[in-house]
């Protein structure tokens, strides 16, 4: 996806999330527990000041150098907002090729939050909707942007994580015209993009819930699944851990 587009997503669904929110901030939102709409938003807007601090300050924040709080005579819909306009603005301010700490040590760019940023919201503005009916439907470009982040970032990318959670085999995922390969092993996951020969297990579906399967926000019954099923859980077992 053009970083453009990124910056079109952020906005886009942090305004949802500033719509949404008030209608309910006390609502459990149980994907999140023991949050509640509230904590959801204030999350975000903790998240957004850190990263704005990672692009301005060029490290890693250290305690104390970005919000946490809401701020005194603001609630929390109004300081989710101000941060949203915050970390858009701060984007928009740099080239994607400029420096920024990121915790990914093969991408300290900023290009590198506009990404994260858009999957983070749109992850959470799923969390927010969904406590009020429907939520609005994902791009499909960025929910196969997003499959790819959670499996060659997130997945292979945390080693604890599948030590935490033992297994070995294949899994294929599939959607739309895209694929990626996710090998098992006791102490690693290694991911692929394309097709390999004879997986011990299939994944397909939709971008969409492909995506919210992932990050644990859909069911796997929305999902078409081939072979070993225990393999796919074994995946995602290992994602949940490295996404916490």
């Amino acid at each position: 996806m053009e970083f453009r587009g990124y910056l079109d997503h952020i906005r886009a669904d942090g305004d949802l999330i500033a719509a949404t929110a008030p209608r309910g901030l006390d609502r459990p939102v149980p994907i999140c527990s023991p949050w509640d709409v509230r904590e959801v938003v204030a999350h975000l807007a903790t998240v957004y000041d850190h990263k704005v601090m990672a692009m301005r300050l060029g490290r890693r924040p250290e305690a104390g150098e970005w919000v946490t709080d809401e701020p005194f005579g603001k609630d929390t819909v109004e300081w989710f907002a101000d941060e949203h306009a915050k970390l858009l603005a701060e984007l928009a301010a740099h080239a994607p090729s400029d420096h920024a700490w990121s915790w990914w040590d093969a991408d300290q760019t900023v290009g590198f939050w506009y990404r994260r940023m858009a999957l983070e919201t749109v992850v959470h503005r799923i969390d927010v909707e969904a406590q009020f009916g429907p939520p609005s439907a994902i791009d499909a470009q960025l929910a196969v942007d997003g499959i790819d982040e959670a499996l060659m970032i997130m997945l292979a990318g945390d080693d604890d994580a599948a030590a935490a959670v033992p297994g070995s085999g294949t899994v294929e995922v599939l959607t739309n015209d895209a694929a990626w390969s996710v090998r098992l092993e006791d102490a690693r996951t290694v991911v692929s993009p394309g097709r390999r020969t004879s997986p011990d297990a299939v994944l397909t579906g939709d971008p969409a819930e492909v995506f919210l399967y992932l990050w644990g926000r859909a069911p796997v019954d929305t999902l078409t699944r081939r072979g070993d099923e225990s393999r796919i859980a074994t995946m995602r077992s290992r994602l949940a851990a490295a996404t916490q």
